[in-house]
């Protein structure tokens, strides 16, 4: 079934319809769970089922409230990935938190957003620098138009021409990769 028509019919509360959704994409869900919570901390890979669960009764819930959010334009496993991975960031930010841990990407985040620490510090400023300009163009834009020029993401997004979604994915994209290449150097 075509994914437009998909969503159509669970969102009309087809059953069949929806165990078709819960069939094509809970192992999607699954992957991008484990996935994300891997990179965030491997001890938190037991919270992997409860989140993957969580995520697929979410979009499939109040009448599938979530899922008219789905841009029929956009691909479908795509959308879904993005969607479980979201839930997930937000969950290990939650469990960090409870933890008294830093989430992923505050440091890098604190160090671009105080850039009178990096100039007081010259070394510093050339590793930032050096992995801002490592970046590919479009998140080495999106980093400088967020923490230099304190634009925000819709302001962002209509400079360059792209959804305000596609520009929090390119600063924390940017985040994660900056954050590894100061790890690395360190």
């Amino acid at each position: 079934m075509e994914a437009g028509e998909l969503i159509r019919r669970c969102l009309a509360g087809d059953r069949r319809a929806m165990d078709s959704f819960v069939g094509q994409f809970a192992e999607v869900i699954h992957q991008a769970v484990r996935a994300t919570l891997w990179a965030a901390d491997r001890t938190l890979a037991q919270e992997a089922e409860d989140i993957a669960e969580e995520v697929l009764v979410g979009l499939l819930k109040d009448g599938c409230r979530a899922l008219r959010a789905y841009d029929p334009g956009r691909d479908l496993r795509a959308w879904v990935y993005t969607v479980a991975r979201g839930r997930c960031i937000d969950e290990v930010r939650r469990l960090m938190r409870r933890r008294r841990m830093r989430p992923m990407g505050e440091e890098v985040e604190a160090r671009l957003e105080a850039p009178s620490e990096a100039t007081a510090d010259p070394e510093l400023a050339a590793r930032v620098q050096a992995a801002i300009d490592e970046l590919p163009d479009r998140q080495r834009l999106a980093v400088r138009m967020f923490f230099f020029d304190g634009r925000k993401y819709k302001e962002i997004a209509q400079a360059v021409g792209i959804t305000v979604s596609e520009v929090a994915s390119y600063i924390h994209r940017a985040k994660e990769k900056l954050a590894q290449a100061l790890r690395e150097e360190s």
